[in-house]
């Protein structure tokens, strides 16, 4: 009888640690580069600024300047979970890399798989900012 249930424990253990797992991904960067877009290469950087912040506005990010080329978006989700980023860009290209995070399982280059969708729907986001900026 102790020996089921030992088995049943480790088996549920093991399950639960299989599902715990899943939430963490590697940590997407996502990058747009500027000549892919219908726009490539033809606007100024204080056009691409204007559209990164519009672009994390629109999904709800804050966006602060954080010097020449630099922009810090931060995130707040139900006043639970934190995502920050910061946003490098050029006349060329823009990177959306992990700066911190707050209850989102950072570990090790991994995170919750959430900060993946948040990201990749901000740099949707972007892009359709500059698609639209002329």
């Amino acid at each position: 009888m102790n020996s089921r249930v030992l088995v049943r424990t480790a088996l549920m253990l093991s399950l639960a640690l299989s599902i715990a797992a899943c939430k963490s991904h590697p940590v997407n960067q996502p990058e747009i580069q500027l000549s892919t877009l219908p726009t490539g290469g033809k606007l100024t950087e204080a056009q691409i600024a204007d559209a990164i912040k519009r672009g994390g506005k629109a999904r709800g990010w804050e966006m602060a300047d954080a010097g020449p080329g630099h922009i810090t978006g931060t995130l707040r989700v139900r006043d639970k979970h934190t995502a920050v980023t910061d946003i490098s860009y050029s006349k060329t290209q823009i990177k959306i890399a992990y700066k911190d995070s707050e209850n989102l399982d950072y570990a090790d280059g991994n995170i919750h798989r959430n900060y993946n969708k948040w990201v990749e729907l901000l740099a949707e986001s972007i892009r359709d900012q500059l698609k639209s900026t002329s």
